[in-house]
């Protein structure tokens, strides 16, 4: 309640503050105008008291002006008093309009506060959906880890143990044994793969390191292209969701180096620069030219609203070679982990 009022009082401060001003600048051009204009530079009070305090404060600076300029600015001077049917109109027509304008204003003021605890909530209901993709995409990856491959590879402990018992019998059909324990080994071997890109990020020392050199190996075998890694500087993030929100950025970039860019060479790299640790995915690719925020797509979105949650800044822009950089800086990295 205490705090309401504080603005409150703020709103209505600021309005008599613009008053003030609009006062002395009248006195001010007094010997370039002529008396007809009475209400010169009130208009403006009235708007800057209703756009930053709303509807109160533009009539509470509507009344006010009109007193002011009665006083001051209307004959007889120096009196709260009007004597023909003319001043009478020029006073009710500036109150008529001062009272619109305070409506307008704040109608405009309301509308744009609703707009940004819209903005607002949409955000927070974006980042949400992010932490609960991510933890369940955490959730899978353990559980085709620990279950899944744990299984495969009891199967293929078997297989090993059928085919060489067949094999020492001499009977034919040991190596569709061996050949069963080969694709059991390939599908634990594709589980495991596929663990780590739903869980990539191991919560050790260096993990975000070691996960960024994964992916730019597995990026390199894949799409047979150049992808490389470099990490001057040892970094160790004990946030667990600080090092995935940051592997998931660089793997959207990668992404969308391969799928948007073109790219065929792709650089990453981690550093700390001043206190603060910084990651860079640079390609060589055609770029994002003229793509403004508001056509962006849902991984770029999501590439901010990832470095957002974690408190860093993200800039996407052409790269120094041409192609595309995605630097995302994370400020008083050592502070926080210390």
């Amino acid at each position: 309640m205490r705090m309401k009022h504080g603005h409150a009082m703020v709103r209505y401060a600021i309005g008599i503050a613009a008053v003030a001003v609009a006062l002395i600048l009248k006195f001010a051009l007094v010997p370039l105008v002529t008396q007809e204009t009475p209400f010169l530079l009130f208009f403006t009070a009235v708007m800057v008291a209703a756009w930053c305090g709303g509807f109160g404060p533009g009539l509470l600076v509507t009344a006010f002006s009109a007193l002011l300029s009665d006083y001051f600015f209307m004959t007889p001077f120096y009196k709260f008093e009007v004597l023909n049917r003319v001043e009478w109109s020029k006073l009710a027509m500036f109150v008529c309009e001062g009272t619109l304008i305070s409506m307008l204003c704040a109608m405009v003021r309301s509308a744009r506060e609703r707009a940004e605890v819209n903005a607002e909530q949409v955000r927070i209901l974006q980042e949400r959906i992010i932490d609960v993709r991510e933890r369940e995409e955490q959730r899978i990856g353990r559980d085709l880890h620990d279950g899944l491959g744990q299984h495969l590879t009891g199967i293929a402990f078997l297989s090993r143990l059928l085919s060489q018992r067949l094999t020492g019998k001499s009977l034919p059909e040991a190596a569709e044994a061996t050949k069963i324990e080969e694709l059991v080994n390939d599908a634990t071997r594709q589980a495991r793969e596929l663990a780590s890109g739903l869980s990539p990020v191991a919560v050790d020392a260096g993990g975000l390191a070691s996960g960024l050199q994964a992916l730019a190996g597995e990026t390199q075998d894949i799409f047979h292209i150049v992808c490389a890694f470099a990490c001057e500087t040892p970094v160790e993030i004990k946030d667990a969701s600080v090092a995935t929100s940051l592997y998931r950025i660089a793997q959207e970039a990668v992404t969308n180096a391969l799928k948007h860019g073109k790219a065929r060479q792709i650089r990453i790299e981690l550093s700390v620069v001043g206190g603060s640790l910084r990651m860079l995915v640079e390609d060589n690719g055609t770029g994002f030219s003229g793509l403004s925020p508001a056509g962006e797509g849902m991984g770029l979105q999501s590439m901010r609203y990832r470095a957002r949650m974690i408190g860093a800044s993200l800039d996407i822009g052409p790269g120094e070679r041409g192609g595309t950089s995605v630097t995302c800086v994370l400020l008083n990295y050592l502070r926080s982990e210390a």
